[in-house]
């Protein structure tokens, strides 16, 4: 059942990607015509050099803290090592861990050039079996909830989540 959703989300998610990158199909007068993009055929001398290589500070700031983000997350290890009592509520580094995910998010919201490496950031969370379960399905959600939002296509596959990661991201509002 699983596979199938992570494939129906995915085929959904090409067929968005698909008819926002193909051209466009109307009836005039009767009759369909097809538009498509045009396509220069001359390059256009921008003047950049295409040997070094272009970086935007912007993108690189903020991948830069996303991975920095990542690091902050907390582990499977750090839950071993809670208090009795913080076991018996939300621990407070789930909380932080939580708002991480939501500021990545907000970011990404705001800011639509930061969405891809938003969207990459949560696949590294989601698959990365150190992360707490609870914080991994939160970047799971995520994905599953943005990329026919954000138009970014995502690929997760069955060997990269587990099932119980992949249960607690279902029961998540999205």
């Amino acid at each position: 059942m699983r596979k199938k959703l992570i494939i129906i989300t995915l085929i959904f998610v090409s067929i968005i990607v698909l008819k926002s990158m193909s051209g466009t199909t109307e009836k005039i007068d009767g009759q369909v015509n097809h538009s498509s993009l045009s396509v220069q055929s001359k390059p256009i001398d921008l003047g950049v050099d295409e040997t070094k290589p272009v970086v935007n500070d912007d993108q690189s700031d903020f991948q830069d803290e996303l991975d920095r983000h990542l690091k902050k997350l907390p582990t499977m290890g750090d839950l071993k090592n809670l208090t009795a009592e913080e076991v018996h509520h939300t621990p407070e580094i789930i909380l932080e861990g939580g708002g991480l995910i939501g500021k990545v998010y907000d970011e990404a919201e705001r800011e639509p050039k930061k969405r891809l490496d938003a969207m990459n950031f949560f696949k590294k969370c989601a698959v990365d079996q150190e992360i707490a379960t609870s914080i991994r399905a939160m970047c799971l959600n995520k994905i599953l909830s943005q990329v026919p939002l954000w138009n970014i296509p995502m690929s997760v596959t069955d060997a990269e989540i587990s099932s119980e990661v992949f249960e607690l991201a279902m029961k998540l509002p999205r």
